[in-house]
């Protein structure tokens, strides 16, 4: 499973941001049941 998950996330990130690349931590795990909403908020200073 994470494995295409992997391959979309890399995907949307290369799309949107370019030859841009930010410090980022991605996590991929199975442990949500797909019909819950995942909402995560990021503050992020230079």
């Amino acid at each position: 499973m994470s494995c295409w998950l992997a391959e979309v996330n890399t995907s949307v990130r290369r799309e949107v941001l370019g030859d841009h690349k930010p410090a980022l931590t991605v996590v991929l795990a199975g442990i949500f049941d797909p019909r819950w909403l995942l909402e995560i908020e990021v503050i992020a200073a230079e």
